[in-house]
């Protein structure tokens, strides 16, 4: 269930569907089904230890985990929206997508 100030807001500007149950994944992907997050594609997920939606992010990491479809998360000692700390997060996102596609290349030249 999500946090108490997320339920607030997104019930204000969700008139027509104020209760949770009655949100969609439109609104958070914490909300998709299983299903729905294995038809995704991969993801790389940051999450900002000095962020409003930290707890967030990490559930969402752990479940794309749960379903397969996280190709790398990781927690970062930073705020969100902030310039600090953005050139490593920059960085280690970069590392993360080319270790994905050197991984596919490979995978791709052992199958011909």
């Amino acid at each position: 269930f999500p946090h108490r100030a997320i339920h607030f807001g997104w019930s204000k500007l969700l008139r027509s569907a104020p209760l949770p149950h009655k949100w969609d994944w439109r609104i958070s992907a914490l909300l998709a089904s299983d299903d729905q997050l294995r038809r995704i594609a991969p993801g790389i997920v940051t999450y900002h230890h000095f962020d409003t939606l930290c707890d967030e992010g990490r559930l969402y990491a752990e479940r794309l985990e749960a379903v397969g479809r996280l190709a790398a998360g990781a927690r970062m000692p930073y705020p969100h929206g902030s310039s600090v700390g953005m050139g490593h997060v920059l960085s280690w996102a970069a590392s993360e997508m080319e270790s994905l596609l050197g991984a596919s290349a490979s995978a791709a030249s052992h199958k011909t």
